[in-house]
């Protein structure tokens, strides 16, 4: 990469044993821990008033949390300890996550 391309920022869930379902901006990983900015917390994904289901956090990546899901108000950065599964998300999930309301 040349030094003034910057490179886009990756969104992503992230899975931690005892921590929960965390969405945000990626910035880094260390061993099991990594770093998110502008995070949300992801209590629950609930899509049974929606068209299209949300049954696992892979589908949870790419279409968001559902219309009766509960997302925290974001904070600025976290870091999670023991986390299991990085996955990134689509951009239709992306804006979904974003743009649900703080539960």
């Amino acid at each position: 990469m040349k030094t003034n391309e910057v490179e886009k920022i990756k969104y992503v869930l992230v899975r931690a044993s005892a921590a929960g379902i965390h969405a945000g901006e990626f910035i880094s990983r260390d061993g099991n821990a990594v770093t998110l900015r502008n995070a949300r917390r992801i209590w629950r994904w609930d899509t049974r008033e929606d068209s299209v289901k949300a049954r696992t956090l892979s589908d949870v990546s790419r279409i968001g949390a559902g219309s009766q899901g509960k997302v925290s108000a974001p904070v600025e950065e976290i870091m999670i300890i023991d986390v299991c599964e990085i996955i990134t998300c689509s951009p239709e999930g992306e804006r979904a996550i974003r743009e649900a309301p703080a539960w």
